[in-house]
């Protein structure tokens, strides 16, 4: 039989209540990815169990630390029912933060946010792998170590998990967190469901873009699956891509993307006995023989798991995902052509007076031409930012959102761009270079010709941005962060007359 223990105290542990007698009913949920470990426990209020919002709770099974973490919330129903939420450490990475590493391991990162947010980290695996160049701006901390797992596995070969070990941060290879369980029929497991689906991030017909800098056409190359097209009809994706890939490195992408997203998403929870050192990012053997179109038994990796305690019932429900050998095992077509690209002029992005040159259009303008206000300036200081400092201008619209080329040149760079979100890079006609962060939507295209009257897309918050702005920069030449150019200063003194 499990014995746990469940125990609540001030940081500085002046304070300490032993909760265990008073639980109905404790729920532990662990997630691989992109959230926090949260523990959830009930109790009638009858007797003194005075705890309070930050205070530290501590979950041990059979005498072994499985969660540590805080109180975040607490509710109380018209039955005098106790209702305590709590996250562990992972909790506190929600927090939006800039940072510029170069040449660092997933590790070093983890542990320079860690440090940098007095959180407690233990066992930080060695990836071996620096990441040649890594800009987050305003991005959460966990997205940032997630983003960074994500080229570390493109990059290395190898994937990791990172969590939080019962109030240590923890970084481990995912070969390394196997546990010898089985679960499945006639083991362990009880009830299970089966699901598999073509709803959500399934692609047969992948449709890239390259437009060319000096035509309204663009080059298409397309990589399909002709036998799941007659399966399940054609479902596209679409993007285009920068003009500076050649027609090979397209080819790659195509299919690389085609490889990934042409099969069945197939997903499985299982329901078992309790098993305490079972949690997210650990892989345990399935074995399952009549799941319909598929037999199992093999590991798998668990993405979700739900731990439920009470005083005489110990159970969990897991998640997986998977794909079969079966899956990949299709041919790939091809189709290459060209289409016409619509020219983002003025006219076509609803403004008037201008054909997108720079003929009549002529000196600087600030971006929005209904007004604004500058929710934040150029050079501001804070901690929110990795150089110390603001390396652009956000301006708000007070009218129209919809944003316009500060000056004539040529649009080099348009989608999306990592932290900035949707954005626009121009190069203007004095070597001056222009970005536009966290557009909602963006009507230029590389190559165009713009002047300041072109509206080259609207205001947003795409990518990493608290609320709805424009996050201007200029730079000299080329983009280089930080710039050293005030962005509002420069048009100041560059206005047309």
């Amino acid at each position: 039989m499990n014995v746990f223990s469940l125990i609540a105290a001030s940081r500085n542990e002046k304070r300490i209540r032993d909760l265990t007698g008073l639980i109905r009913k404790i729920t532990w949920t662990t997630q691989k990815i992109g959230a926090p470990g949260k523990l959830e426990f009930d109790f009638l209020k009858g007797e003194n169990a005075s705890y309070q919002e930050g205070d530290k709770v501590t979950l041990a099974i059979n005498g072994v630390r499985r969660f540590q973490g805080y109180v975040f919330t607490k509710e109380k129903s018209e039955k005098g029912e106790i209702h305590t939420v709590c996250y562990d450490q992972l909790r506190y990475l929600k927090a939006r933060q800039s940072y510029v590493f170069s040449g660092c391991t997933v590790g070093h990162i983890i542990k320079k946010i860690a440090d940098d947010f007095k959180l407690t980290w233990g066992h930080i695996a060695d990836t071996k792998y620096p990441i040649p160049s890594f800009l987050v701006d305003e991005k959460t901390c966990l997205d940032t170590i997630s983003q960074a797992l994500t080229m570390t596995a493109a990059g290395s070969g190898s994937q990791y998990v990172f969590f939080d070990d019962a109030g240590y941060l923890t970084l481990k290879k995912l070969s390394a967190m196997r546990l010898p369980y089985v679960l499945g029929d006639g083991s362990l497991a009880g009830q299970y469901t089966y699901q598999t689906s073509i709803d959500e991030g399934v692609y047969n017909y992948i449709k890239l873009l390259r437009p060319s800098e000096d035509s309204g056409l663009g080059e298409v190359r397309i990589a399909k699956s002709d036998e799941t097209i007659a399966d399940w009809g054609l479902l596209q994706y679409y993007e285009r891509v920068d003009q500076d890939l050649n027609t090979a490195q397209m080819k790659e992408q195509a299919k690389t993307l085609l490889l990934s997203h042409n099969r069945l998403q197939r997903k499985l929870w299982v329901e078992a006995l309790g098993i305490p050192e079972i949690r997210a990012g650990n892989s345990v053997q399935i074995e399952i023989a009549g799941l319909g179109d598929i037999a199992l038994s093999q590991w798998l990796l668990i993405d979700k798991a739900v731990h439920y305690i009470e005083p005489y019932q110990y159970r969990m429900a897991l998640e997986f995902s998977f794909h079969t050998a079966a899956d990949k095992d299709f041919a790939v077509s091809w189709e290459s052509l060209q289409e016409a690209i619509p020219q983002k002029t003025t006219s076509s992005a609803g403004s008037s007076g201008s054909s997108g040159s720079s003929s009549g259009n002529s000196g600087y303008r600030y971006p929005h031409h209904s007004g604004y206000t500058i929710s934040c300036p150029y050079g501001k200081k804070g901690s929110a930012w990795a150089v110390g400092w603001h390396s652009g201008t956000d301006y708000v619209g007070k009218g129209s959102k919809k944003i316009y080329a500060v000056a004539s040149g040529k649009v080099v760079k348009a989608g999306w761009d990592n932290s900035y979100g949707k954005s626009v890079r121009i190069l203007h006609d004095d070597g001056y270079l222009s970005l536009y962060a966290h557009l909602s939507t963006i009507y230029a295209a590389v190559g165009d010709r713009v002047g300041n009257n072109t509206a080259i897309g609207v205001e947003g918050s795409t990518g990493n941005a608290s609320g709805s702005h424009l996050h201007l920069e200029i730079h000299k030449g080329s983009y280089h962060y930080p710039s050293s150019i005030d962005p509002h200063q420069h048009i100041k003194t560059r206005l047309k007359n």
